[in-house]
């Protein structure tokens, strides 16, 4: 199978990091680019994804960086995950014109709402962060019909099981 990048959006809570490790198991040779992480690199000077402009610039900077990394993979035969926050069409153009050339998958884990509370609240959420993140959901399921993503209802299904059904689209099957 020749290698593809997979992007795996939702907000916070969703499952990303989690399903983008499970889905790394499913394949022969793969990467996971956590964007968060990129971002995190950031030592002094970093402004939070909710900084208007300035923060704009960093998640360009992570965006850039997560294909760049993601390139370099690809060319040596690494199918990718990215595990990013996306939710505009723009975001997910730059990311397929940018890596021209490989097949990009791209899913957004959109647990029910009462379930990402759930999840937030085991994660120990601070109630700011936790507000912006269920906020974001509710834009990820306004934006759900633009046809960007697949869209994966990951309510009940543990990482694993989301993993599963992801791998099974991205081969075609």
């Amino acid at each position: 199978m020749k290698p593809f990048a997979c992007i795996i959006t939702g907000t916070g809570g969703s499952g990303k990091t989690a399903t983008a490790n499970q889905l790394a198991k499913m394949f022969k040779k793969t990467a996971v680019v956590e964007v968060d992480s990129l971002r995190q690199m950031v030592k002094n000077g970093y402004s939070s994804p909710n900084e208007g402009k300035k923060a704009g610039k960093q998640l360009r900077l992570a965006t850039n960086n997560s294909i760049a990394i993601a390139r370099n993979f690809l060319k040596e035969g690494f199918t990718v995950f990215i595990d990013d926050v996306l939710l505009s069409g723009e975001a997910f153009k730059y990311y397929e014109e940018s890596l021209k050339g490989y097949k990009v998958h791209v899913f957004a884990l959109l647990p029910h709402e009462r379930v990402l509370r759930g999840r937030l609240r085991k994660r120990k959420e601070t109630k700011k962060w936790t507000e912006r993140f269920l906020t974001l959901h509710e834009r990820f399921h306004e934006t759900k019909s633009a046809g960007h993503w697949h869209s994966v209802d990951n309510s009940r299904l543990n990482a694993k099981q989301t993993a599963a059904a992801i791998a099974k689209i991205a081969k075609g099957k």
